[in-house]
């Protein structure tokens, strides 16, 4: 079950979102204050063609990283997106329109100006969402494991 790769963002503030995009209130999501900023790199695992994680990762990155768990995310519109939290801010039903697009698509994943989406492999329902921090305590990667 190796990773995918789908694309490259570019993180431009130290807050990374972790959220079901269809929520308009942040407070169904995880907003990480610590972001490492620059290119992060979003890659996804697939079993029997559904996505079982989605994982962005900080460019400068280790390969290896130390995943802690950080709680339970809520998904009721099938995807889940990592990204920065100016992407909501503008008009909240084109972002969400552009993102169902990108997880509905073929691919079922894809990259957007600051974020990535990915269908929630088995739908709706709750996941676990893990972080790894690099040495100098700053967000280095995140990730949402659908199916283990």
């Amino acid at each position: 079950m190796n990773p995918e790769p789908i694309g490259c963002f570019r993180v431009t503030t130290p807050v990374l979102v972790v959220i079901d995009p269809g929520y308009r209130d942040r407070g169904n999501g995880l907003a990480f204050n610590n972001a490492r900023r620059g290119m992060w790199r979003c890659s996804v695992n697939r079993r029997h063609r559904r996505i079982t994680r989605l994982t962005a990762t900080h460019e400068d990155a280790p390969r290896r990283l130390r995943w802690k768990s950080v709680g339970l995310l809520p998904v009721d519109s099938g995807q889940m997106a990592i990204f920065g939290p100016e992407c909501q801010d503008d008009d909240f039903d084109l972002f969400y329109q552009s993102l169902c697009q990108l997880s509905a698509s073929e691919a079922t994943a894809g990259i957007f100006d600051e974020g990535c989406v990915s269908s929630s492999g088995p739908g709706n329902g709750h996941y676990p969402v893990d972080l790894a921090l690099d040495q100098s305590g700053h967000l280095a990667g995140v990730r949402v494991r659908f199916l283990e």
